[in-house]
């Protein structure tokens, strides 16, 4: 009886320790997202903010930091409705709306940049079944 529970006490501290590693690196990468944002790397940032969000989803700190790059970014992308509609549905979750939209964006500007990266983030996204 007492070896249960001392293997019960062992996984519920390596849980607690697994957790805690997990919120470590969490805000590391938070950091890192802000040093980027200071930088002007938007898209790194975003990648920073997600991996952070992947590591510790409770992190409410990820959603504020999320909003933070979509107000620096909206200025970037204003005048692309199309592309505006593909982030919207990109941070919503649906994946194969907003590859519909970022269609549409692409055959008017085959050469941008921003509209490559989001493509490459839905397809990833897609592959991995996170698609609603």
């Amino acid at each position: 009886m007492n070896g249960v529970r001392e293997q019960s006490q062992y996984r519920m501290h390596s849980t607690q320790g697994r957790l805690a590693l997990q919120r470590q690196v969490s805000s590391m990468y938070l950091k890192l997202a802000d040093s980027m944002i200071q930088k002007g790397n938007l898209d790194g940032a975003l990648e920073a903010v997600e991996s952070a969000k992947r590591r510790d989803p409770s992190n409410q700190y990820c959603a504020a930091y999320l909003e933070r790059i979509r107000q620096l970014m909206k200025p970037l992308i204003e005048d692309r409705e199309d592309l505006r509609r593909s982030v919207s549905f990109y941070e919503e979750g649906l994946f194969d709306k907003a590859l519909d939209a970022l269609v549409d964006h692409l055959a008017q500007h085959p050469n941008d940049p921003a509209a490559e990266r989001l493509k490459s983030r839905i397809i990833e996204a897609l592959i991995g079944g996170g698609s609603k």
